[in-house]
């Protein structure tokens, strides 16, 4: 056998033990991911937010492909007025999930709140074009948000629409 055949063979072998050996452990790993977040939203929903940022966080460490998880940690993010955050995490939302509307209408209600007009009108504008969930009171904060930024821009017209 040559010698770069004799090192391919050598390289799947590794990578086969290691697949053996991470099985398992990549099982538990996802089983600790979910507890994390599971523990995340547990301390959102008892009004514990300073933790349930700290678990989401720690949550996505592990997992960070996980659109929602992003959105939980945008979410405590946002109820404690931090925008800046909560604006990376919804970005991270886009990003996982761009067919979803409410994403881009979070990232828009927290660039507005950082002062960022141009982008909040865009982000918020896709947000209501590819669909909003079924929350009337969101809806409405939404379209509230755009009307005032539109107003802010001197497009009367527009902002009456939204109004």
């Amino acid at each position: 056998m040559s010698l770069p055949r004799r090192t391919a063979v050598r390289a799947v072998w590794a990578a086969s033990v290691l697949l053996c050996l991470a099985g398992p452990a990549g099982r538990a790993q996802k089983t600790a991911c979910r507890e994390w977040f599971e523990r995340a939203e547990s301390a959102r929903e008892g009004g514990r937010l300073p933790e349930s940022v700290s678990l989401f966080e720690r949550a996505l460490r592990c997992d960070p492909g996980r659109a929602d998880g992003w959105w939980g940690l945008g979410s405590v993010l946002y109820e404690l007025d931090r925008y800046a955050a909560a604006a990376h995490a919804f970005l991270q939302v886009t990003r996982l999930a761009p067919q979803k509307g409410d994403g881009f209408a979070m990232l828009g209600l927290c660039e507005a709140k950082l002062g960022r007009s141009r982008e909040a009108l865009v982000h918020l504008a896709r947000g209501r074009r590819l669909g909003l969930r079924n929350d009337a009171a969101f809806a409405r904060v939404v379209w509230f948000q755009e009307g005032m930024l539109l107003l802010e821009q001197g497009r009367h017209g527009e902002a009456q629409e939204r109004f």
